[in-house]
């Protein structure tokens, strides 16, 4: 029982320190009507596909695969990143693990090229996320203390918090190691 309250309490934190506006969609679509710049065009892009992510995952898919191709078209690598990950995304928001983890791999080699470590670390915590969905909490916890590593490095507290509540979580799946999940979502 303690330990769903903690549980709990983590979890609105995290999701507290993540509050972000989006813009309308309809105007977005009006922005990306008139942009000329391509850079600016695959920020637009990367913007709707977000906007549609939690209600409309499929819907996600057709703008982050145009602002991936246009991205590579103008070799805007951390624009590419972004969209890879966003298809990435839509796919894991429909158990469709095969493809998300291909498409967060690209992603993941894309943030390695430049060098992101807050993008790195973001695709390694996606990645652990699919492993531990498929049960294989060795490659989980590979990917996950990688990120938690990475983050750490940044010095990026939601990124720190987020990798310690999902190694929490894997360590969790086992009787004989909750002890050792405790441990991380303290």
């Amino acid at each position: 029982m303690k330990m769903k309250f903690l549980i709990g309490c983590v979890l609105l934190f995290a999701i507290s320190i993540c509050h972000a506006q989006e813009e309308n969609v309809d105007e977005l679509k009006a922005k990306l009507g008139m942009e000329k710049n391509d850079s600016i065009k695959t920020e637009i892009l990367l913007k709707i596909s977000k906007t549609y992510l939690s209600s409309e995952p499929n819907d996600a898919i057709p703008y982050a695969t145009e602002a991936k191709e246009l991205a590579q078209k103008i070799n805007f690598r951390r624009g590419s990143a972004q969209a890879l990950k966003n298809i990435g995304i839509a796919y894991y928001q429909q158990s469709r693990y095969i493809e998300a983890l291909e498409n967060w791999n690209q992603s993941l080699a894309e943030y390695e090229s430049i060098k992101d470590l807050v993008g790195i670390a973001n695709l390694q915590s996606n990645i652990g996320a699919i492993y531990k969905n498929q049960g294989n909490d060795s490659k989980a916890l590979e990917y996950l203390f990688n990120s938690l590593r990475n983050s750490e490095q940044t010095g990026d507290k939601f990124r720190i918090t987020s990798a310690l509540i999902n190694i929490g979580s894997v360590y969790q799946h086992k009787i004989a190691t909750n002890d050792k999940a405790l441990e991380y979502f303290l």
